[in-house]
């Protein structure tokens, strides 16, 4: 199925994005490397010019720092994947968090960085842009809290990569999540972002978590073809044994939601042996086709019938 590809592509992807971390890694710790025998051979923080100095300053402490934060993650990510008996490219929220939190401290050394290059004294430059600061901090509050809520998600176990669940009125398989958005896989292989902070001001459903697997399917039937509502019980039921491996046959029941002028409304419940997106989309569609088969030979009866009796008063 196409689903199964993308979530194959992106096991695939996450893999090469590990891969491509370990090489960036491996190159910092070469180029620290060659710069500390560079300033132990020519001391060149000490009888170099200003720029030169401070350029390799600068690289002392950003490479150093960037390499502690980056072999920190691999550590960390390490001991949770062995703790847990997964496999080395499995990406889960607690993976997920400890690799934004790695970027947003890398992101930090990199700032801190840019002062030492320029001698900037960073407690005095934020004093002076105090007031510039708050307002930035103003408007971008909405996407200070998107990003809060991004981290607060990936440390939780509410929502797991590739979980079912329904947020809001989208119904689909958590893909990734990131400090902006969630990002569900529909039924019909279309890609959803949904912004945290929508996340945490909506319903969420969980039905992977969920310790009873019931899928339920609404339908609505004339109110003369209501009468046979046992007959159309047995016949599913009959019918979904085919699917016992998936369906717990006990489960299936059949039953009147509400009842308008024009129609009866009418619901089948029924729940899967073990949650499965794909099982429970093939179970769904082939208990749809039974019961409008059912319906439609019960509307050709009633059509036969009816002639039967047109041609008997003739």
């Amino acid at each position: 199925m196409t689903s199964n590809r993308i979530i194959k592509f992106n096991i695939e992807k996450i893999t090469a994005e590990e891969n491509k971390k370990r090489l960036y890694f491996v190159l910092k710790l070469l180029l620290f490397a060659g710069l500390v025998y560079l300033g132990m051979q020519f001391s060149l923080m000490k009888h170099t010019d200003g720029v030169v100095r401070r350029l390799f300053k600068t690289f002392f402490f950003f490479v150093p720092t960037n390499l502690i934060i980056s072999l920190s993650r691999l550590l960390i990510a390490y001991w949770y994947l062995k703790q847990n008996n997964r496999p080395e490219n499995f990406k889960d929220n607690f993976v997920i968090g400890i690799n934004k939190i790695a970027d947003i401290l890398s992101f930090f050394a990199l700032i801190i960085s840019i002062f030492v290059l320029f001698e900037y004294n960073i407690i005095e430059f934020l004093t002076s842009i105090s007031i510039v600061a708050a307002a930035i901090a103003l408007l971008s509050k909405d996407y200070i809290s998107n990003m809060i809520n991004g981290m607060i998600i990936m440390f939780s176990n509410q929502l797991s990569i590739n979980d079912d669940v329904k947020i809001g009125s989208q119904k689909g398989k958590v893909i990734n999540i990131t400090l902006i958005n969630v990002h569900l896989l529909n039924e019909d292989d279309d890609l959803i972002f949904i912004p945290n902070n929508a996340v945490f001001a909506t319903d969420v459903v969980n039905y992977t978590k969920h310790s009873v697997n019931k899928v339920t399917i609404e339908f609505e039937m004339a109110k003369d073809q209501a009468a046979c509502l046992q007959e159309m019980e047995v016949y599913l039921k009959s019918h979904l044994r085919t699917f016992s491996k998936v369906i717990h046959q006990e489960s299936i029941e059949l039953c009147i939601d509400h009842i308008s002028r024009e129609a009866v409304y009418m619901k089948l419940h029924f729940t899967l042996v073990k949650h499965s997106s794909e099982l429970e989309r093939e179970a769904k569609q082939n208990a749809s086709l039974y019961i409008l088969n059912f319906i439609s030979n019960k509307e050709k009866l009633t059509r036969l019938e009816r002639e039967q009796r047109l041609s008997i008063r003739e």
